[in-house]
């Protein structure tokens, strides 16, 4: 977060500043029956969310992901002001992911 807190993706709100003063506008709930979550330095995360490491890849394509082998009910997604997601990895290592709006077709649900 701005103030350098963290906060599972669940629990942050429309409004709120994420870190650098990057402002959530909006929060997204998918259902993940169809997910293949995966570990990407630290963060829980679908395979087919983009990552910057030297370019935008997915993460399931990324030498530092493992699969996981668990399924959750849900998901969640956020829209950013500047379409992307910064967020602290293992040792505190800074992540870089794409905002939901910014990614290539997601073929999950909306949850109703």
């Amino acid at each position: 977060m701005n103030d350098n807190s963290t906060k599972y993706i669940v629990d942050v709100d429309v409004g709120e500043e994420l870190y650098l003063g990057n402002k959530v506008l909006g929060v997204h709930q998918f259902n993940g029956q169809d997910a293949v979550i995966y570990d990407y330095k630290g963060v829980t995360v679908t395979g087919d969310h983009p990552v910057f490491e030297d370019a935008w890849i997915k993460v399931e394509r990324s030498k530092f992901a493992e699969r996981k082998g668990m399924k959750l009910k849900k998901i969640f997604d956020l829209t950013t002001e500047n379409h992307l997601i910064l967020v602290g990895g293992k040792n505190g290592e800074p992540v870089t992911f794409k905002d939901y709006q910014k990614q290539i077709q997601k073929p999950y649900r909306p949850v109703n």
